[in-house]
């Protein structure tokens, strides 16, 4: 039997039905996230500071997210809105959710 999301679900319903549908792929698209952030902040490391500091902090937060589902702790996205938005994000793509279900879910999750 599939995971059922609520009815009005928030970031930690959606997060943890990935952790508990698909484990595996879930934690490997985090990672392969972190890869092309790392291999981007790389890129324009010596150009645009400003932009390296953002992307440097995505592959940072994308590497909390995949120890997270690593430890199969999805309540944890809860007070790391960054590792969050990432796993949501990624979350919404491998459920096939539309993007109002994902902001909606953002925005219970994460509102204050």
């Amino acid at each position: 039997m599939l995971a059922q999301l609520p009815a009005e679900p928030n970031a930690i319903d959606v997060i943890k039905r990935s952790i508990l549908m698909h484990p595996s792929l879930f934690r490997e698209a985090l990672v392969s996230a972190n890869r092309e952030d790392n291999r981007y902040a790389a890129i324009v490391h010596e150009t645009d500071k400003r932009t390296w500091n953002a992307v440097k902090g995505r592959a940072i937060a994308s590497s909390r997210a995949a120890e997270y589902v690593a430890d199969e702790d999805a309540e944890a996205f809860g007070g790391d809105m960054a590792a969050g938005i990432i796993a949501l994000n990624i979350a919404c793509k491998l459920q096939c959710l539309p993007p109002h279900i994902r902001t909606a879910a953002a925005v219970r999750t994460w509102e204050s």
